[in-house]
């Protein structure tokens, strides 16, 4: 067996929810998947072509966020066979994203299904790749047996499953001291069906024998030539001399020792610290193990450089209570206790990690784990200071990239590892000659030719404002995230364009790691749209819909002010002939501070995950977003057929708009969509009798020419169009239904954009695509711009 050790990935923060990985004999075993976890992986060189077990302790947001990206990013680095483990609803969960089942049986305390992808809409992200990823779920449920599930993870490790509420329901098999339970625990065993959605599991690792060591005195003195044999001998073989004697490798190898064991677990509320405490003291004396130890034989393993002294590890996850005074007294005392197992002649000390547990701040700064991102910004702010302002925040790979060995006698080459790493990161960011050089200073002065006027004239905020969050197309990348856009339109009032996985940490970085503003920005969220179901353009949502119940709870408890709730505030307008949404007016009661509502406007399936998600993953039903009225309009043909309202309050709402967004159908796949988005700005920018209109159009996914599209952008003042390839894959990029750098350049052109944003490039740039275009159109389009320049209000973005 080879070396074994886990490292933590993230911690509970916004850039990155707390992960273990687990390798083993070359391969890895991931615990939990939330958002970021792919993008952290290619940061710190986690291969992800050596995953083959994915463990989820229990079904939230932060536990599955990811998922549905990784399986993409697995599919793209060639994994064929993958093992998921995890309570319900797992399985419902993977098959609303095109995956379908090929085999399905059930047992007492699991359903084992067999999935694999079987949509044609999968292959768009990939160069050919064929999809051939085959997807084992055992999915635990509820059962009368307290017996737990063992699965063998490799021939030499073995993994037990206990699902909370399986032994929870029985109090017999709790084996406290006077058969006493608490109060919550007694109300979760009465009334079972509301407990459902709160299934944890704890996972108990069992390592295998380590060998012992070879002495070669031994085998000297009986008469064993150096050589094939010795290894023979290493490699628990047992070997014939040639006087015919019966060599075993206990005559010459040290007692074998027994690795210790690790656990996970999740706790969902703080009273369930007693009781695993209770349970995981019951596991470990049915495996023999002693628990008697004093802190003195603790530190005097500590002491010792033998070999058999390890480390047993409990990893704890947590559900969304942070006090340290929620921590049982009992796990206090497990953490450095001493343990043993004479059976084995196993004995080391316990380590209780809380891998939710917040990373500590260097001063007044974060750390930011994203070191290749950090660097960039650091770039960028070299050549803007105002569009790209910079954190304050710090790099260092160390503080979130922490292993876990399992013998004390392991060594790790991390921090050698982790800061070369760095450097060799921020090197890609630098000059390399005086021609670079010359190339960074004249990208300055291009910048500050442009910008002036506006850094000038605009030093207070102006609305609107664009945040860019990610510029990537398909899966995250060092270099940047997958697609995402906040049009801040005014203080109290932001609107989403796609979110994909991680646009909330990318939000998050943006507001400079300040937790009040970041606050004040997702309360400000009113409106998300969704291009087409594609996984990264949405799987974002989730996150954000988490957070906003998070601040919406936080605010009632504060007492700030009654929220306004209202259905008046926006009216839909249908085509007549394919009865689809055309376009959604929003009137002045949007812009007010104690307006809570949110409307997401989307394609179906995003609709029905999104009811999955308040059905059985939202882990509290108590919790869940009440405070704010959710709307989700879904963008297809309608299925009710009913005549629209024409009330007179409906008419004024069309008449007096503060928003409107009109969709359009793009070339992409079924159910992609375009918006103009309309603002009406304030009156103190009046540029006709009444009002002004700043209009934005969002491409999504197309492919080019697009006519639809142009139409749209006929005079917009901002056109934000993705750009996935350069021009010499422009056959590719037909292939795909995307666009190419001179197709988009082309549309903005033809519509006569004002200003035009790439965006969406394909992450095998490290930059972005080749320009390739005939230079008087480049020029033309240019010169386009720079005479509409000065009628744009605002078009300075915030970058990723």
């Amino acid at each position: 067996m080879s070396e074994i050790h886990f490292q933590r990935i993230g911690s509970k923060h916004h850039l990155s929810p707390p992960s273990l990985v687990l390798t083993y004999n070359g391969n890895k075993c991931l615990i939990n998947v939330g958002e970021n976890v792919q993008r952290y992986c290619f940061e710190h060189k986690v291969r992800l072509s050596r995953l083959r077990i994915i463990l989820l302790t229990n079904i939230s947001v932060e536990t599955i966020g990811g998922l549905p990206g990784l399986l993409l990013t697995l599919i793209g680095v060639g994994v064929q066979k993958l093992k998921i483990v995890g309570p319900e609803p797992i399985t419902r969960y993977l098959l609303m994203f095109g995956y379908v089942i090929r085999t399905q049986k059930k047992y007492e305390n699991s359903i084992n299904t067999v999935v694999s992808i079987n949509s044609q809409d999968f292959l768009d992200n990939f160069d050919g790749i064929k999809p051939d990823l085959e997807i084992e779920i055992i999915e635990l449920m509820p059962s009368s047996s307290s017996e737990p599930l063992k699965l063998e993870l490799d021939h030499e490790l073995f993994l037990e499953c206990y699902l909370n509420h399986s032994f929870l329901g029985s109090q017999t098999c709790l084996d406290f001291e006077h058969g006493q339970i608490s109060n919550s625990k007694k109300r979760c065993t009465e009334n079972h069906s509301s407990c459902l959605s709160n299934l944890s599991i704890l996972y108990f690792f069992e390592f295998p024998e380590k060998r012992g060591k070879f002495d070669v005195i031994k085998a000297k003195e009986l008469g064993i030539p150096p050589g094939p044999i010795y290894s023979k001998l290493k490699n628990g073989e047992s070997i014939q001399t040639s006087d015919s004697r019966i060599i075993r490798p206990s005559d010459v190898c040290s007692p074998p020792i027994k690795l210790p064991w690790s656990i996970i677990f999740h706790a969902l509320d703080p009273t369930e610290f007693e009781f695993f405490y209770f349970r995981i003291s019951q596991i470990l004396k049915s495996k023999g193990f002693d628990l008697t130890g004093t802190a003195q034989d603790s530190s005097n393993c500590l002491s010792e450089q033998h070999e058999s002294c390890s480390n047993f590890y409990i990893f704890e996850f947590r559900a969304c209570f942070d006090s340290f005074l929620d921590f049982n007294n009992n796990f206090l005392k497990l953490d450095s206790c001493f343990i043993q197992n004479k059976c084995y002649l196993s004995k080391g000390t316990i380590k209780v990690i809380r891998l939710s547990e917040r990373l500590n701040l260097l001063k007044d700064q974060e750390i930011n784990p994203f070191v290749t991102s950090q660097f960039l910004q650091e770039f960028l702010n070299h050549i803007s200071p105002n569009l790209f302002p910079l954190s304050s925040s710090k790099v260092d790979e160390l503080a979130w990239n922490q292993q876990f060995f399992i013998s004390s006698n392991q060594k790790s080459v991390q921090n050698t590892n982790s800061i070369a790493n760095i450097h060799k990161k921020k090197a890609k960011f630098a000059p390399i000659s005086q021609e670079s050089e010359d190339q960074i200073l004249f990208l300055k002065q291009e910048f500050q030719d442009i910008f002036s006027n506006y850094i000038e004239n605009h030093e207070k905020t102006l609305f609107p404002l664009l945040y860019v969050l990610g510029t990537g197309s398909a899966i995250p990348s060092p270099y940047r995230n997958v697609s995402g856009y906040l049009l801040r339109l005014e203080d109290n009032i932001s609107m989403m364009l796609d979110c994909g996985e991680g646009s909330m940490s990318q939000l998050f970085t943006l507001c400079k790691f300040d937790s009040d503003l970041f606050s004040k920005m997702i309360a400000s969220i009113k409106i998300i749209f969704i291009s087409h179901p594609h996984e990264d353009h949405f799987l974002g949502i989730f996150n954000l819909l988490k957070l906003k119940n998070s601040i919406n709870i936080q605010q009632k408890a504060e007492n700030i002010s009654e929220p306004v709730k209202s259905d008046n505030f926006y009216h839909i307008k249908y085509d007549e002939n394919s009865q689809e949404v055309q376009e959604v007016r929003f009137n002045n009661e949007i812009k007010s501070k104690d307006f809570n509502n949110l409307v997401i406007i989307g394609p179906r399936k995003v609709e029905k995950l999104y009811s999955l998600f308040q059905e059985k993953i939202i882990q509290d039903k108590g919790n869940r977003i009440r405070n704010c009225e959710i709307s989700f309009i879904a963008i297809e043909k309608r299925i009710d057929k009913s005549p629209d309202k024409t009330s007179d309050k409906s008419k004024l709402v069309l008449d007096d708009f503060f928003l409107k967004l009109e969709k359009f159908p793009v070339k992409h796949i079924k159910s992609s969509y375009g918006v103009k988005v309309t603002i009406k700005l304030e009156s103190s920018l009046k540029m006709r009798d009444e009002y002004s209109l700043f209009k934005i159009v969002f491409s999504g996914d197309t492919a080019t020419p697009c006519r639809s599209l142009e139409f749209a952008s006929k005079g917009c003042d901002i056109l934000i169009h993705e750009a996935t390839f350069e021009d010499s894959l422009s056959k590719d990029a037909q292939e795909k239904n995307h666009s190419t750098i001179s197709g988009a350049i082309g549309t903005a052109y033809n519509s006569l954009a004002k200003f035009l944003l790439l965006t969406h490039f394909s992450q095998r740039y490290f930059s972005m695509p080749k320009v390739e275009m005939r230079n008087e159109d480049l020029k033309r389009f240019n010169d386009n711009s720079f005479e509409n320049c000065g009628k744009i209000n605002r078009k300075i973005p915030q970058f990723e």
